[in-house]
């Protein structure tokens, strides 16, 4: 019977802690067991142990092929597999971080943003503020990176174009947390399914001599770097209201 070799237990066993980190470091966050920091460095530590065993175990099955040793190679590519997992699921994501700006406050009107209400009081604690400075930074970065991200004018009502609003928000998953006709606003949530972020969104309609006008901000509540969440959230809210 061929020896399992020290360098194959090491491989599999290094596969198997990535897939492990890449699973308790999100849910460790979403159920306040770590905190946010922590979380992070366990995905990266889990990503980068995937690169790491991935390239080591390609290199030892070489080695255990032309040693003949079969066995060998088959649990050292068994933990190539097994290590490409976090790579597939957060490979995109880290890619992401240089194609986007780091910017978290998306919104279809950048000189006069939709103002949250009842938000407010669910962000108490959030380390982002809701501070928007028209025309400043924030807007410039938004304005290169997401240009197709504008205001939408709409043939309905301001009356029928709110309660669109808000049945797209609900039908998209998002928790709608207030409506306010006076102020014409939608206000809701969006909880990401990885790490539980919680992303808040308002939708403003103005009345028109045409109909109405729609704005939406999205704001993340944590984190610098909202990775193109929001610009794309806005996007797809605007071509299913739209729809």
């Amino acid at each position: 019977m061929e020896e399992k070799k020290w360098w194959t237990w090491l491989i599999l066993v290094s596969a198997i802690v990535a897939v492990v980190l890449l699973i308790t470091a999100p849910f460790g966050y979403r159920y306040e067991i770590l905190p946010l920091g922590e979380a992070l460095i366990s995905t990266v530590v889990a990503l980068l142990a995937s690169l790491i065993t991935v390239i080591g175990g390609l290199i030892m099955a070489v080695v255990a092929t032309r040693k003949g040793l079969t066995t060998n190679r088959n649990l050292v590519l068994a933990g190539v597999v097994i290590a490409l997992v976090p790579i597939i699921i957060m490979g995109p994501v880290a890619l992401s971080v240089r194609s986007v700006p780091p910017i978290h406050d998306i919104t279809t009107d950048t000189e006069n943003p939709p103002r949250f209400d009842h938000v407010v009081d669910l962000r108490e604690g959030a380390p982002n503020s809701l501070d928007y400075e028209p025309g400043g930074e924030v807007a410039e970065q938004q304005l290169a990176a997401y240009p197709q991200i504008e205001p939408l004018m709409s043939s309905l009502s301001a009356m029928d174009a709110l309660a669109r609003a808000e049945s797209v928000l609900a039908a998209q998953g998002l928790e709608v947390v207030n409506r306010d006709d006076n102020q014409r606003i939608v206000e809701a949530v969006a909880t990401t399914k990885w790490f539980g972020f919680k992303d808040d969104v308002v939708v403003r309609v103005t009345p028109t001599d045409s109909g109405s006008q729609i704005d939406v901000r999205s704001v993340s509540r944590v984190g610098q770097s909202d990775l193109g969440a929001n610009a794309a959230r806005i996007s797809a809210f605007l071509e299913a209201f739209e729809g």
